[in-house]
């Protein structure tokens, strides 16, 4: 069994930022399974979104990749961006109402069974 550690390097400092390093392990995942790779030294080869496998730092039970801290994304609150509801102006949270289910449940019936092999009865019901 091997781990692997995703490091954000900045200011000549390494460190793991767990937002980052969440997104990388399912890059891993992804490079591991598309590559049908089935030996631990295979996966040495990754190298997706700026990161590089690390020999310096790892080990036979953790490998390391290491790779720049990216630029900060889109502002957020306090930064300029307005927060989340940036988009949706005069909205406010409590604002949003939610569909009644049985808007959903025809689709979602047609749905289920299409993916269970059932056939689809028409709605007779006059709406």
């Amino acid at each position: 069994m091997v781990s692997c550690r995703f490091l954000e390097e900045k200011d000549g400092e390494a460190r793991i930022l767990s937002f980052f390093a969440k997104k990388a392990r399912g890059l891993i995942a992804r490079f591991a399974i598309d590559n049908r790779i089935d030996r631990v030294a295979d996966l040495r080869a990754f190298e997706r979104e700026g990161y590089r496998f690390a020999g310096h730092l790892s080990s036979d039970a953790e490998l390391t990749f290491v790779r720049p801290q990216p630029p900060a994304g889109r502002p957020g609150p306090g930064r300029g961006g307005g927060g989340p509801m940036a988009r949706w102006p005069g909205r406010a949270l409590g604002s949003f109402r939610k569909s009644p289910k049985v808007a959903r449940q025809p689709r979602q019936a047609a749905m289920w069974a299409s993916m269970s092999g059932r056939p689809v009865l028409a709605n007779t019901s006059a709406e």
